[in-house]
């Protein structure tokens, strides 16, 4: 027993340690001084910008269940902020040309990232290295960055869906008319935004009856009271973490709106573990009571339109293509 405790408040110290720098990670976002309309903004400060973000979003997600993939998001993500600055430096407007016994002015530094040991080293935006880093390029250097490069994967995913959206349309009002073009297009709009929320609306749905009934009531742990990094007006600036350690290791925070730091927090709490398709988290008794009556609910309202969407789908791609070539 006293091997399980001590393993269990190591888990937790390890945790809170994590909660700590992943917190100063968005504090330093926050504080960040890139903004996209700034004079010298360029598309690939704006990617590395979002890929930190993102980077960051992904670390509170992981760190709830996996500490070891949350650590290496944060790492993906001060890297990224890494080469941000890098980019802001390679980028800055070229002084003036002054006499050889001139020293050049000092430029003004960029915000420095903290990194802890275990995470990516960063360094000033004078001074990156590392391998997956760019160096800053010369004012002369016009070499075309790769498309992995400028864009995420989402943005790559966005437009391929696009460009075959587009061929396909042109494809129709060549070999049919531009009336059926334009009806495939609002088909493929209507029928894949019915089917995309309704698919995500039944799978949501589902993965919230497969964890309400693997999971139950567990006790987790007050761990710590810290500040939001960014909050709404209607939303209360601290948070209470709790923390639950199940019997294989696995991990799970729960956190409480407070309206002040000093707001007292219950030692432990009663709450209903969520475990199911890929989701992990705790709910108040009540929320654990009410999620499958209303997410059978949803499900009922979910599957229709997924249905609905995927019949328009196809009667905009391949059905119209056949109607065009049958003539």
């Amino acid at each position: 027993m006293t091997f399980r405790g001590g393993r269990q408040r190591g888990a937790r110290e390890e945790a809170a340690r994590f909660e700590t720098r992943l917190t100063a990670f968005g504090e330093l976002l926050a504080a960040h001084p890139f903004s996209a309309d700034r004079p010298d903004a360029t598309h690939e400060m704006a990617v590395e910008y979002a890929r930190a973000l993102d980077a960051y979003e992904a670390a509170k997600r992981a760190a709830a269940r996996d500490l070891a993939l949350a650590g290496r998001e944060l790492a993906a993500g001060l890297t990224a902020l890494n080469r941000l600055n890098a980019h802001l430096v390679g980028t800055a407007t070229p002084e003036a040309p002054a006499p050889a016994v001139a020293k050049p002015e000092a430029r003004r530094p960029e915000p420095q990232v903290e990194a802890e040991a275990e995470a990516a080293p960063v360094k000033g935006p004078h001074e990156v290295r590392g391998p997956d880093v760019p160096r800053p390029r010369a004012p002369g250097d016009r070499a075309r960055p790769r498309l992995r490069d400028r864009y995420t994967s989402g943005q790559l995913a966005k437009r391929t869906g696009v460009t075959v959206a587009a061929v396909y349309l042109l494809v129709l009002a060549v070999l049919g008319s531009w009336w059926l073009a334009l009806v495939g297009l609002m088909a493929l709009m209507m029928g894949g935004g019915l089917a995309l929320f309704g698919g995500l609306l039944g799978w949501t749905s589902v993965t919230q009856i497969v964890g309400a009934v693997r999971g139950g009531l567990v006790s987790a742990e007050y761990v710590r009271t810290t500040k939001k990094v960014s909050y709404a007006l209607r939303e209360a600036p601290y948070q209470h973490f709790y923390l639950y350690v199940g019997a294989d290791g696995e991990k799970v925070t729960y956190q409480r709106d407070a309206l002040s730091p000093s707001l007292a927090a219950l030692p432990t709490r009663r709450l209903w573990l969520v475990k199911g398709g890929g989701r992990t988290g705790m709910e108040t008794h009540l929320s654990g009571l009410l999620v499958p009556p209303l997410m059978f609910l949803l499900l009922a309202f979910g599957v229709p339109l997924f249905l609905f969407g995927t019949v328009a789908v196809l009667y905009a791609c391949p059905g119209l293509l056949i109607r065009a070539l049958a003539g």
